[in-house]
């Protein structure tokens, strides 16, 4: 009786704590891709020396990671929907540490154009592919806490990228640095092999009709919310893409005159703010049951204070503060990824 009673225990908590372990582990892979997408701001310079070229050839080679990720992000939709999101995933895992490995030795750079490249295809399953994970562990009405908490493993990423990995360039030089983030994501990758299930077990997925690629396009694309959603995510996110994924740094050395680790600290404030703002704008969403307003307050307070950031005369204390009130107010878009799941990403 006693055995009995201690097995249904253990069972009760592995079914309670399986569905975390599980978004965890998908979660790792946009984890590391907020590496590999952040990381040149810590290390821009170091490449421009290395490669022996300007600012707008430095240009490209951060630019090349986001158009392979957009060629590649209606792809990454289409074989979600059609193969094993397990598999898929850790495919692409895969091919972002291994154009790790072969950036840390480019001596080229068209190799690292095209290492970046590779990294950008990559970066297409990093949010489809735990989004559509979660929404098979979770039901719908904790979906936004749920993607918070994987948002925040992205900018648990990012900020990993700012001063921790400047003070291993400092140390090290940036390829050896580029050694050790390639190693990490090979412990990252076995983890997820041994934890990331497609669906639980006891559920059996109905059989759906098989739509035509054109229909199914047509219900994506031709959806208003889909485009609102999108263009307000994209609009928000623009400030990683350019202060915290490469030019953070440069522009706070140059604007605050201060040294290289005193600005990837401010830079690494963007994702601190976001790390605790995304779970609790989640977790208020869900309570309030608000998507929309807390959007659009997160809008207008996020204009105002990138308005201060780049016209105020402030001082690096202030600019901190500033850079981690950003982010937080930012995260409000968790709302508005999560009605964009709910309206593609139904499994």
């Amino acid at each position: 009786m006693q055995q009995m009673a201690e097995e249904r225990g253990f069972y009760l908590i592995r079914t309670s704590l399986l569905p975390w372990i599980v978004c965890f582990a998908a979660s790792l892979f946009f984890f590391y891709e907020f590496i590999q997408g952040n990381m040149f701001a810590s290390i821009a310079d170091n490449i421009m020396k290395d490669f022996h070229i300007q600012a707008d050839k430095m240009a490209y080679l951060s630019s090349i990671y986001y158009l392979s990720n957009v060629i590649f992000l209606f792809i990454a939709g289409i074989l979600l929907d059609r193969f094993s999101t397990k598999k898929t995933i850790l495919v692409a895992m895969f091919l972002c540490v291994l154009s790790t490995f072969l950036l840390a030795y480019a001596h080229s750079f068209y190799l690292a154009l095209f290492c970046r490249f590779i990294t950008g295809i990559g970066s297409a399953f990093c949010f489809l592919g735990p989004i559509r994970i979660a929404s098979r562990w979770f039901p719908p009405q904790r979906m936004a806490l749920v993607t918070g908490a994987i948002v925040t493993m992205a900018m648990t990423g990012g900020m990993l990228a700012q001063y921790p990995l400047t003070k291993l360039v400092i140390q090290v030089g940036w390829r050896d640095s580029l050694h050790w983030v390639g190693w990490l994501g090979i412990v990252m990758l076995m983890f997820m092999f041994y934890w990331i299930k497609d669906k639980p077990e006891d559920i059996v997925e109905r059989p759906r009709r098989e739509n035509s690629l054109l229909s199914t396009a047509k219900m994506a694309y031709l959806n208003l919310q889909t485009w609102r959603a999108a263009l307000y995510t994209s609009l928000m996110n623009m400030a990683v893409a350019v202060f915290g994924a490469m030019m953070g740094s440069l522009y706070l050395m140059q604007r605050l005159g201060v040294s290289k680790e005193e600005a990837a600290i401010v830079n690494s404030m963007l994702f601190l703010g976001a790390i605790i703002g995304g779970p609790l704008i989640g977790w208020c969403s869900d309570k309030l049951g608000l998507r929309v307003l807390p959007m659009r307050i997160g809008a207008i307070a996020s204009l105002l204070t990138i308005l201060g950031i780049l016209y105020l005369p402030v001082s690096l204390g202030m600019m901190t503060v500033l850079f981690f009130y950003w982010a937080f107010l930012r995260h409000r878009k968790s709302s508005a990824m999560l009605s964009w799941q709910k309206a593609v990403l139904r499994p």
